[in-house]
């Protein structure tokens, strides 16, 4: 993207109250659940977009090409399937469970004061905490003309 001079977002989704489910169900029900919902992701993306499981429980969507605008449809079309589609446990003692999940994503786009990826992802996981901390299955944007963290701003565009 920097030797080209092409857009380049980034999007970090984040399974709403994944640890409570986590906490219930166990292990073998969350490696389901994060494997359906990458699976969602994954669908919804074309494949030049990449995506990574980031911790445990956090997803990296890479958006090569992608301006701010273009990120937050994309982003709010993988929110609204997430939340739309739910997820039959298939084996064990949670077998014919249904989970209905909804994600927070946040989304920061590269520019003149994130040129690294590590400053993207910082962007990104300040965007995250914001739609975590203001209500859930939301998806914030830093703006692209940002450089401030989100705690100097005390402001967030958020749908």
């Amino acid at each position: 993207a920097l030797r080209s001079n092409s857009p380049l977002a980034l999007a970090m989704v984040d399974i709403d109250h994944f640890k409570e489910v986590n906490d219930i169900a166990g292990k073998m029900v969350r490696d389901q659940l994060l494997r359906d919902v990458a699976g969602m992701l994954k669908d919804q993306l074309p494949e030049h977009d990449l995506i990574g499981l980031f911790g445990k429980d956090e997803f990296a969507v890479l958006l090569p090409s992608t301006g701010e605008d273009e990120a937050r449809r994309i982003s709010e079309r993988l929110r609204d399937r997430i939340a739309g589609e739910p997820i039959a446990i298939e084996s064990g003692t949670q077998a014919g469970y249904v989970f209905r999940l909804t994600v927070s994503i946040g989304v920061a786009v590269m520019n003149e004061s994130r040129r690294a990826l590590d400053e993207l992802i910082g962007a990104a996981d300040s965007a995250l905490g914001q739609a975590k901390r203001t209500g859930w299955n939301k998806v914030c944007v830093l703006p692209d003309d940002s450089s401030e963290s989100l705690e100097n701003r005390g402001e967030l565009d958020a749908l």
